[in-house]
């Protein structure tokens, strides 16, 4: 046996490794992290390139425009949350979980959702801020 003095450094990598892979990380959690990297990688290399072409001033747009779907984020993880539960409480159960009826509820929502949103757009567009901050008394 080697101890760990007399490990090579590929040998110590290798015993690490090992280590994190037999627990939390053999369960797809090591899949996500590389994923996570690449979508914030993806993220700062769209706003270098966006920044340059739009400018200060349309790139304050995109701003708050991010800003406000990030907002979005937070119900959308919520039932992303309710649809994992659903799923594990179903096959915990030894219940059958049919896809199909779950796009369904999720397309008739999303219609009643759109319909909604589409009958409100006038009262959205009348109630919008003035772009000038300050009032002209001229």
């Amino acid at each position: 046996m080697v101890t760990g003095l007399r490990q090579s450094p590929r040998q110590r990598v290798a015993a690490i490794w090992s280590q994190l892979s037999s627990g939390i990380l053999s369960r797809g959690a090591v899949s996500f992290l590389f994923a996570t990297a690449g979508v914030n990688v993806s993220n700062f290399l769209f706003h270098i390139v966006i920044s340059r072409l739009l400018g200060p001033a349309h790139y304050g747009a995109v701003g708050a425009i991010l800003s406000i779907l990030s907002l979005l984020t937070v119900p959308v993880g919520a039932a992303q949350l309710a649809v994992t539960q659903a799923v594990i409480s179903h096959t915990e159960n030894d219940q059958s979980f049919t896809l199909s009826r779950l796009i369904w509820r999720a397309i008739i929502i999303g219609v009643i959702a759109a319909f909604g949103l589409a009958a409100l757009t006038p009262l959205i567009d009348g109630s919008c801020i003035s772009v000038r901050p300050f009032r002209s008394f001229s």
